[in-house]
């Protein structure tokens, strides 16, 4: 009996409170590397009642920089493995904004936007390559957010699939409880500097 009650405590506090995932690319170097373990705070924008349709603190929204999980997006396609159902991104753009790529800059309504991680050099050349090929504008709804990878060199986000729906977010990511480098069967080794990050 205790067993079984333990069981169901478990996946309550799964599939409400907390999640962990494992980091499966580069995307967003260098604050999340490939092997990194997250936990992600289900509720920190809310908490989905299991079981049920019923969600609270509807008031709670991300903000600008927030590093998020969210579902795999539909329009992905084939550049992330088909095995990915989740991906880790930061958000940049907030609903009802108008985002742009002009200059070596992401306009936010027309005002241009710091990178609180990349370097305003690294930034600036990065987002003049993306810039070539759309510029923008994007509008986004009062639901939708526009993410990009820390790695915005090797990153698919919103430049490639767009905006993605309030509805998708899985949560906050937290903190990093393990993380492990991989460099074959051999050469695997905990990077504890990372544990807790």
């Amino acid at each position: 009996m205790l067993s079984a009650l333990t069981i169901i405590l478990a996946m309550l506090i799964h599939e409400s409170l907390i999640q962990t995932f494992v980091v499966p690319s580069s995307s967003m170097e260098p604050t999340l590397l490939t092997g990194d373990y997250i936990l992600v705070n289900r509720t920190a924008y809310g908490w989905n009642l299991p079981f049920f349709d019923i969600h609270l603190g509807k008031q709670l929204r991300p903000k600008r920089w927030d590093v998020v999980v969210f579902s795999r997006p539909e329009s992905l396609g084939e550049d992330v493995s088909p095995s990915v159902s989740y991906l880790v991104k930061r958000i940049v753009g907030l609903p009802g904004e108008t985002v742009m790529f002009r200059g070596g800059n992401i306009l936010i309504n027309g005002s241009p936007l710091d990178h609180p991680v990349i370097s305003p050099e690294s930034f600036a050349s990065l987002i003049s390559i993306f810039e070539t090929r759309n510029s923008g504008p994007i509008f986004l709804s009062d639901k939708q957010y526009f993410v990009l990878g820390d790695n915005l060199e090797d990153s698919s986000d919103s430049r490639v699939f767009g905006p993605i729906d309030e509805k998708t977010l899985v949560g906050r990511v937290a903190f990093i409880y393990w993380s492990l480098e991989d460099d074959g069967p051999e050469s695997r080794k905990v990077r504890w500097e990372r544990i807790g990050g």
